[in-house]
């Protein structure tokens, strides 16, 4: 199971750093931690849109980035794309 989880965790991030068709602005209006667009669920939309975010294809607000702020250090980071991806896998 734990050699599934790590094999699910390199597709997770292979998938969010080859799709990259997310740009400009996104606008959310949410509160729950990960869930950037805003569909009600955390999924690897969300993760897709932060390593956007990290590699600078995307801007967000600050209400925006305090959603992507998973470890509430007040700066997102790649360890912020991390938790997002466990939490998806959990």
């Amino acid at each position: 199971m734990n050699k599934f989880k790590k094999c699910i965790t390199v597709i997770l991030l292979l998938c969010s750093l080859i799709v990259n068709s997310v740009t400009g602005i996104v606008t959310a209006k949410t509160s729950v931690y990960g869930d950037l667009n805003n569909d009600g669920s955390v999924t690897i939309l969300d993760l897709i849109y932060m390593n956007n975010y990290l590699n600078g294809s995307l801007e967000l607000t600050d209400s925006q980035l305090a959603v992507f702020d998973l470890n509430n250090n007040y700066v997102v980071t790649e360890v912020d794309s991390l938790v997002l991806q466990n939490m998806i896998l959990n």
